[in-house]
């Protein structure tokens, strides 16, 4: 595939981008036994969306970018388990706006072709700050706690 070529088959799209630290993963394996992988994998297009909130000119990302990703999952200051979706979640600041903050969203032993049984980036948003902690409160319907802190 050139450089400049779109790449139109998803499998195509799809870059492992970094791993799941040991203390997260040992974390999750409590509350998710059958949990495999340990990478993390995404389509190439969410790379700039989880860096920057303005989309790039150019279709592929530079090396740069894919190393940047890595520092953002190790780096993020707050994670969580989400028990409802069975998710793990990685809050980090926006670098653009100070009152809000950017989330990535993580499924869990999520198929793919192209690397088996992988975890996946499904989600990138932003919440504003001061909706963070109320967020992290809710509880369902028996009154446990949906997000687990894990770091």
């Amino acid at each position: 595939v050139s450089k400049k070529e779109v790449i139109k088959e998803k499998v195509l799209q799809v870059r492992q981008i970094g791993a799941i630290k040991s203390d997260i993963f040992k974390f999750i394996k409590q509350y998710k036994p059958e949990i495999q992988a340990e990478h993390i994998c995404l389509y190439q297009n969410v790379i700039w969306h989880i860096l920057r909130d303005t989309k790039p000119k150019i279709k592929e990302p530079n090396m740069q970018e894919l190393k940047s990703i890595v520092a953002v999952l190790d780096e993020a200051k707050h994670c969580y388990y989400d028990t409802g979706h069975q998710n793990l979640i990685y809050y980090y600041p926006s670098s653009q706006e100070d009152k809000m903050l950017n989330y990535v969203a993580v499924d869990l032993n999520y198929e793919l072709k192209k690397f088996k049984t992988s975890n996946f980036v499904v989600s990138v948003g932003k919440i504003p700050f001061v909706n963070f902690k109320t967020t992290l409160k809710k509880r369902d319907k028996k009154g446990e706690k949906i997000f687990l802190r894990v770091k």
